[in-house]
């Protein structure tokens, strides 16, 4: 393993713009697109909305492909790659928490996951396969040469408190619908008052300043932040052999190192300094596929101890 001087080479970031409905999540994505990839850029837009994307056709310039249930990871990358090949330069994804906690999201998904016996799984057993499939659906987000614009939508949190001698529930804060631990993979991520004000929840040091509290998204926001990213040339060939790398990590080891046999010696120092990232996701990949593999045998203890009475109560 080897160190190699630090330079900007990635093209793009991912940026996730959450709110309750009706506080200009759509807008805000597309006025900050636009103003990231200026005026000739192409704008790409997945639409889970029946069609809300419609209402700023006549405003804005963009191209729109409609999600519609089930809202499965696989379904989302589909989109994702189509957007790719298609040549856009910003992609935004209205909105992604279906893919959470939707008809066919995840939740739903290992709610749904069954034993080998017919039995319903529980504890962390349902979440292998659930996990898995989540994760590939990041990847194709941090993979992606483009730039990406998420919208999550967000509900209510509250808190029980003591006021005066009495317990009461008051609201505490907005929270994005997603997995929890989606908000880290962001550049930035903020959480839109109405209007499109935004309450920063992540954001780099040097890129606060593009973000005003006071003022809400829109193209200047955007502009900023191509100005913080500067003029970086892409690399088509690298873009794609990065896309396949990842692709055949995500089916283990041996496709990997298979994929990497087919590869020219100048094509393989591209990918060398991605190469450990992909071996580790490859064997992630392999590691639980052997676990699922093992948790499905039928005389299998239940190491929670759920199954006898999940027996016991049909």
């Amino acid at each position: 393993m080897t160190f190699e001087k630090a330079t900007r080479q990635s093209t793009h970031l991912i940026v996730s713009f959450s709110g309750p409905s009706g506080y200009g999540k759509s807008l805000s994505a597309l006025r900050f697109a636009r103003g990231l990839v200026g005026p000739e850029g192409k704008i790409g837009f997945i639409d889970t909305e029946s069609g809300r994307s419609g209402m700023y056709a006549d405003e804005y310039d963009f191209h729109v492909s409609h999600l519609r249930a089930p809202f499965t990871p696989d379904r989302y990358i589909e989109k994702i790659r189509a957007a790719e090949d298609a040549g856009f330069d910003v992609l935004v994804i209205d909105q992604a928490s279906f893919e959470w906690d939707g008809d066919g999201g995840m939740l739903e998904f290992a709610d749904g996951q069954k034993t080998s016996g017919g039995r319903a799984l529980s504890g962390e057993l349902k979440w292998l396969e659930p996990k898995k499939r989540h994760k590939k659906f990041i990847n194709a987000l941090l993979d992606s040469p483009m730039h990406i614009v998420v919208c999550l939508r967000a509900k209510p949190e509250y808190e029980r408190v003591v006021l005066n001698g009495k317990e009461s529930i008051v609201f505490k804060c907005w929270a994005p619908i997603q997995q929890p631990h989606f908000l880290f993979e962001m550049t930035v991520s903020a959480m839109l008052h109405d209007g499109g004000l935004p309450d920063l929840a992540k954001c780099p040091g040097s890129l606060r300043h593009a973000f005003d509290a006071a003022a809400p998204i829109d193209e200047e926001t955007g502009r900023k932040v191509a100005a913080w990213l500067g003029d970086v040339q892409r690399d088509p060939e690298l873009e794609r052999l990065t896309r396949h790398a990842g692709d055949e990590a995500e089916r283990g080891i041996q496709a990997l190192q298979e994929y990497w046999g087919t590869l020219t010696k100048e094509q393989q120092l591209k990918l060398k300094p991605r190469l450990e990232d992909y071996k580790a996701r490859a064997r992630e990949v392999d590691g639980g596929a052997e676990q699922a593999a093992n948790e499905n045998r039928p005389d299998l203890e239940d190491p929670f101890g759920n199954a006898g009475r999940a027996a016991a109560a049909e």
